[in-house]
Order: C-alpha cells, then structure tokens, then sequence
C-alpha cells in the first residue's frame, strides 16, 4: 500500500512496472557489486564438457609429435592418400554435412579421451619400442642375423672349381637317336634300342655331333654293338673339325669278334684338348652287314675326359 507519495492516493496499490527493472529498462536492475553467483552462471560452470584443460606450448608441441609420429607409422598413409583425397573428393556429402558432423562428433562423449601426461605418452611409447626391438626382422638386429646366417655350414654349399664341374660332366654317352644319315636315300632303321641297315647290305655313314666343356681333355673313346659276322664292320670315328671345313681324326673304335653284343675302346688320343673357340667336334658311324642286316648293329658311343 501506499500513503506517502504524492502521485498515489492513500491505501491505492501501486501500478506494475517490472518492465522498467528488465534488461534495456529505464531503470534496469545491476548485479554489479553484489556478492554471489547468477543462476545461470552457475550452472554454465558445472558443465564439463564446455569447458577444456588449457594446454602449454610444451605440451601443444608433444601432442602434435605423437601424432605425427603416429602418422609416419601408418604403412598406406602415404600411397593411400592419392586415393583417399579422390574418393573424398567424389562424395557428394562430404562438405555440406561437415558441420553436422563436427556437431554430433563434439557431443559423442566416448569421442575423446583423457589428454596424455608426459609420463602416460612415454610408457605407450616404450611398450611400441620394445615390440619393434623384438621382432626377428629389426633393423637393429639385422648385422647379426647376417652374420649368424654367414656361419650356418647347412646355409650354403661349396663352390665348385672349373676342374671339379668337368670331371662330374664325364662321361658323355651318345645314344642311337642322336645321329643322323649322311645322305637323305640311305636305307636305316632307327630303334629305341640300336641303330642299323633296314634293307640293304651296303656300306652307310651317320653322324652326330658331340658338345665338349671347352679345354676339358679326352681320355678314352669306347663302342658299343652287336657284331656275328667277321666280314661286317661296325665302326666310330671321334673328329675334331674346323670352320674352313677341314677335319682331323682325334680317336677310332671297330667292333671286333662275332660274340654278338661287345664293346671296343681307343685310348690313345689324338690332340685330346678339347678348343670350342676353334672347332667344332662329332662322331662318324660306319654300319656295314655282311649276309645280313642283322650282322652289326650299334647301341652306343660313350666318351670320357678330365678338367
């Protein structure tokens, strides 16, 4: 009630002025110099997630290092990244949904962890220390499995000398197969077991040629066949031949006997170092029957040397 002012009559109530009191009111109302806390302050004050531990310089820069550390780990994060910007660059909704995005991500509390403390951030860098250093495959231990890989006897195998590759070459056997009529008319018959005539009873020439390992020296040249009748002739020539068309007679071999299946051997050589830079080397095979073409036969040519 009022009764002593001079605009109200006494016992009247007063007009409601609120307004003038409000924000922006002729006579606004201030809080300054009063003790206490605003409401509203109050409770803007108790919400965590408003407010954020200030970092330093110092522990701006450690965060920072950890991460780009952890980036340089990241085996795609380089060759990826081409790939990455194309695809990002090709998503429709990439930018325009970004600040939603950042808006839900803030409010995800199981986004964010703890900021590290220099200690926290150095054992988690110890513990990935320590499993590189164990790995097999390190580069630290790298110059020790070379050299403990350098004394394992099983690991290698010994080096063989030119000499020692030309004695385990030794012999070389020339089978039926390999050899060749002289002349395209020549009546033969080749089997997977001897070479002979097929009809006729004359005189027939085959040849063969004979891969040496170069300066490997020969030693024996040998026959092998089937002979019965005294007046055939079953016989190997070793020649050594130059790239003028000349020749020369390195060793011979004749089938004696009429046992039936033998073998004959030439051991005196003629220049008996073999030169692949200047010739060239083959066998020439002489069949000749008798009554029958089933007199001489020939199975096999066989020629040893030493480095």
């Amino acid at each position: 009630m009022v009764d002593d002012h001079e605009d109200y009559e006494t016992g009247a109530a007063p007009a409601a002025h609120k307004v003038s009191h409000q924000d922006g009111g002729t006579d606004e109302i201030s809080v300054a110099g009063l003790a206490g806390v605003p409401a509203e302050l109050a409770v803007h004050a108790l919400l965590p997630s408003i407010h954020h531990l200030r970092y330093t310089d110092v522990e701006a820069a450690a965060a920072a290092a950890a991460l780009i550390t952890i980036h340089a780990a990241v085996a795609t994060a380089h060759q990826n990244a081409p790939q990455l910007i194309l695809d990002h660059k090709g998503d429709a909704v990439a930018h325009q949904n970004a600040p939603q995005l950042i808006l839900d991500h803030k409010g995800d509390a199981g986004a964010h962890h703890a900021k590290y403390t220099d200690g926290a951030a150095q054992t988690v860098a110890d513990a990935r220390i320590l499993i590189h250093k164990n790995l097999a495959t390190a580069h630290q231990d790298a110059p020790t499995l070379i050299e403990n890989h350098r004394l394992v006897p099983g690991a290698h195998h010994a080096k063989y000398t030119d000499a020692e590759v030309r004695v385990l070459s030794s012999p070389i056997s020339i089978g039926p197969s390999a050899f060749i009529p002289a002349v395209d008319n020549q009546d033969w018959y080749n089997t997977n077991t001897d070479l002979r005539n097929r009809v006729a009873l004359t005189v027939q020439y085959f040849y063969a040629n004979v891969a040496f390992l170069n300066s490997v020296t020969v030693t024996k040249l040998t026959l092998y066949g089937y002979r019965d009748d005294a007046a055939s002739v079953l016989k190997i020539v070793l020649y050594r031949i130059n790239s003028v068309g000349g020749g020369d007679v390195l060793a011979e071999a004749s089938l004696l006997g009429t046992g039936g299946y033998g073998s004959k051997e030439d051991i005196i050589i003629l220049t008996p170092v073999i030169d692949n830079t200047t010739y060239s080397y083959c066998i020439r095979l002489e069949i000749n029957p008798n009554n029958s073409i089933l007199d001489c036969r020939f199975t096999r040519a066989e020629i040893e040397f030493t480095g």
